[in-house]
């Protein structure tokens, strides 16, 4: 049995076709091998054979799952909550990522099927945000801003085309649009 994961070149030179469509959606590499193995489970049930054992993997580049960094601290200062590395850790391994805690901080898995989990900064967001979703926003306290709004810097040429418009509606002008 064969399975073929479509890199992303086919969408960038424009090689459409029915299968690069269907796989050009962001399906994680490491999910092919659990497909396979699905796959030969039925071919061997329906067809009454045995299955060889081992895979042989072609892939060129193994990606690597994303790996995230995050303490009790970064909680409170983004998400307004105290949670122990404890509960942040049951709140994520319910959503299949997998936790270990490291001293002050849980070092946190992306699962292979979550694709949009980033790591650095853009991760931290991420998971925080899963952490949010998980714990429940309604349980999350509103809290208003501390600091004041810091001071609008206006743009000083949309403003002139802005009032520029204004004058032109005001003595009846109107805008045309040719048609293409």
């Amino acid at each position: 049995m064969e399975l073929h994961q479509h890199p992303p070149y086919c969408k960038q030179h424009n090689l459409p076709s029915e299968a690069s469509f269907r796989f050009s959606r962001g399906v994680h590499p490491a999910v092919a091998e659990i497909g396979v193995k699905r796959g030969l489970q039925f071919m061997a049930a329906w067809a009454g054979g045995t299955v060889a054992p081992g895979l042989v993997d072609m892939y060129p580049l193994k990606p690597k799952d994303s790996v995230v960094e995050v303490t009790p601290k970064d909680v409170k200062r983004l998400l307004g909550i105290e949670l122990t590395n404890e509960e942040i850790g049951k709140l994520l391994t319910h959503l299949e990522f997998k936790c270990e805690i490291t001293g002050s901080s849980v070092k946190v898995t992306a699962p292979p099927h979550r694709m949009d989990i980033g790591e650095g900064v853009v991760g931290l967001a991420d998971v925080l945000e899963e952490v949010a979703r998980s714990y429940g926003f309604d349980k999350i306290p509103t809290t208003t801003m501390s600091d004041a709004l810091p001071p609008q810097i206006g743009n000083p040429v949309h403003e002139w085309e802005e009032h520029l418009r204004d004058l032109l509606v005001a003595i009846a002008c109107r805008k045309l649009s040719p048609i293409e």
